[in-house]
């Protein structure tokens, strides 16, 4: 079982992330994935539109030794792949095509995108909505050789059932996937549901623990998951891809988050060594 260590800057979201690059060069993570939600974090975390920015970016992330593996597309207030009014839908679909560029241009690989939000309206139509924009968006991948991997989601949004995954993916691109979030899995009842339906499907990860009631992007056995199960069937489904921590912040900083996410990434790793 070949999995490597990734990081989110989800976890220094509210810093410039060019700046916390040698911390990250420092704890010997090499795979990043990159926060692009400008509404939620601090807009100069990662200028994804700034060319030069960008190239500025790639430099550092070469001369620290790090793979800019995947970038989270933005979801920021009024600009949803998945919203009913067009103009808004638009809008979104050209962020994410400015983000997917910026990744191609620092040498990504792969694009996280989240399918859906909360239920408004009827279900079948959000999720005709957002295969349309999908479709769109894988487009705008296969341009750059960026992989699409679809997000499942918070209890009560569009996305969070194994039947909604499955709707989309059967209306796109065999090389489409899934960034399988734990920590959403878990709220949803359906973690271990999830890995046995979707099996190979399962492109990515996002590395979360948390507790009933609570999106709280803790370190692994900091919250209720089951992981002794959840990587005795990752072992199972043969996954070989990144293991991208998504983790909160926290007030001792990023140097702590990243220690500690390291020890629990190595405790999991030995519940599937023979």
């Amino acid at each position: 079982m070949v999995i490597e260590l990734g990081f989110s800057s989800f976890g220094c979201y509210k810093d410039k992330l060019i700046d916390k690059l040698s911390e990250f060069a420092s704890s010997e993570v090499k795979n990043i994935e990159i926060w692009s939600f400008s509404a939620h974090s601090n807009p100069d975390h990662f200028r994804y539109r700034d060319k030069n920015y960008l190239d500025r970016f790639s430099h550092e992330l070469k001369k620290f030794s790090l793979h800019p593996y995947s970038i989270h597309a933005p979801i920021d207030s009024g600009q949803s792949i998945f919203s009913p009014d067009e103009l808004e839908r638009e809008k979104a679909l050209e962020e994410a095509e400015k983000v997917i560029d910026a990744l191609a241009r620092i040498g990504g690989e792969l694009l996280v995108v989240h399918p859906g939000g909360r239920e408004i309206a009827n279900r079948k139509i959000q999720l005709e909505v957002s295969l349309a924009s999908l479709r769109q968006i894988l487009n705008f991948c296969q341009k750059h050789n960026i992989r699409l991997a679809l997000e499942n989601m918070c209890p009560g949004e569009i996305g969070s059932r194994v039947e909604d995954l499955e709707y989309l993916l059967a209306g796109l691109s065999s090389a489409v996937g899934i960034c399988l979030d734990t920590g959403h899995a878990y709220l949803n009842d359906n973690l271990f549901e999830l890995i046995e339906n979707l099996r190979e499907r399962i492109i990515h990860l996002h590395i979360q623990d948390t507790h009933k009631g609570s999106d709280e992007h803790l370190i692994p056995f900091q919250g209720k998951i089951n992981w002794r199960k959840f990587m005795h069937k990752l072992k199972e489904i043969g996954y070989q891809g990144v293991f991208m921590m998504e983790l909160r912040e926290r007030e001792s900083g990023l140097e702590d988050l990243l220690k500690e996410a390291k020890n629990a990434f190595a405790k999991l790793i030995r519940m599937v060594e023979k």
